[in-house]
């Protein structure tokens, strides 16, 4: 029996969400193997280059030899991975795969938030838009106001609402 309502969108929003992660799964593999691929290849670079250096440097072979000899050969070994066609598809495939998935986590949180009243991200972004427009207008009225004041005119403030009484018209 299909299901209804909240329900159903719960249902559908939380299949996209697991589909986006299976689609994480899928990218990932690829992109491991081939970085795994070029860490193992390191191992072989990272000997030839400590054997090298130690060859020349008969007697005094120390840590900072070491070390230059284990970055170089690493380099080597995940430069020509890293700068590979394969490798940048790979990743792009990965990367997009991770963007949908956001994607679709987010609008499954959007509609957990929108009926458990909570106020999502887009809510609060649009309140703070409308307290930053309202917070301007009242700095331009309150120019306005000081305006007339140092100008001598009469400070009387617009109708608030065209078509509503005032308050002063209220009570009368």
């Amino acid at each position: 029996m299909p299901a209804l309502g909240l329900t159903r969108e719960l249902q559908e929003r939380s299949a996209r969400l697991v589909d986006a992660g299976m689609h994480i799964v899928r990218a990932s593999g690829p992109y491991a193997i081939l970085v795994a691929d070029a860490g193992v290849r390191c191992l072989p670079a990272v000997a030839r280059r400590l054997a090298s250096t130690a060859s020349r440097r008969r007697f005094r072979f120390d840590g900072q030899a070491a070390a230059e000899a284990v970055i170089e050969g690493c380099e080597a070994a995940f430069d020509t991975t890293l700068e590979s066609s394969e490798y940048g598809r790979a990743q792009g495939r990965l990367m997009n795969a991770i963007t949908t998935y956001r994607q679709r986590e987010r609008e499954l949180a959007a509609v957990l938030l929108r009926y458990s009243d909570v106020a999502s991200r887009n809510d609060l972004e649009d309140l703070g838009r409308s307290t930053h427009a309202l917070r301007r207008e009242v700095r331009a009225l309150a120019r306005q106001v000081r305006q007339r004041a140092e100008a001598g005119n009469d400070i009387s403030l617009p109708d608030p609402a065209p078509g509503r009484s005032s308050p002063e018209a209220a009570r009368v």
